[in-house]
């Protein structure tokens, strides 16, 4: 082929240090922009985003020249980055080291946007632990569970 062409379609989930509830919802919805701004510089579609008090979820549509591993490093980075300088959180604010990064058919992709848009909703009856187990799980990705959040 003379051209690359791609279609990867990745549902990422990252948590905040520790897991602890550190992103409040007065500005969460700035730093879904923020996350918007930093996938979009390295040419990755935001599909959907949503940070709730632990963690964040977020559907993107990859671009060919950049990894995953990449990608969360400049995400995770920027955005910590961002929220210590804005002075929105009393300390300075970190992300945990891991995530999950979850490749989808484009035939999950309506649900999966419902699933994160429903996030504060699954929450009132599931941990963020439960979730990350589901999601493993569901996914056929292996895991300890010690590495799970604990909430």
């Amino acid at each position: 082929m003379a051209n690359a062409y791609s279609h990867l379609l990745v549902h990422f989930v990252f948590a905040s240090k520790k897991g602890s509830p550190e992103i409040d919802e007065s500005w969460s919805n700035m730093l879904s922009r923020q996350i918007k701004a930093i996938c979009s510089t390295y040419r990755c579609t935001v599909v959907e985003v949503s940070c709730v008090s632990d963690h964040v979820h977020l559907l993107i549509e990859l671009a060919p020249t950049i990894g995953c591993a990449e990608l969360m490093k400049y995400v995770k980075g920027f955005s910590s980055l961002w929220v210590t300088k804005s002075n929105l959180f009393n300390t300075k604010f970190e992300w945990e080291r891991g995530y999950l990064a979850i490749a989808l058919p484009n035939s999950l992709r309506d649900e999966t946007v419902q699933f994160i848009n429903n996030q504060k909703e699954f929450h009132e009856n599931t941990t963020f632990k439960e979730e990350q187990n589901t999601l493993l799980t569901e996914n056929g990705v292996p895991f300890s569970s010690v590495y799970l959040m604990r909430n």
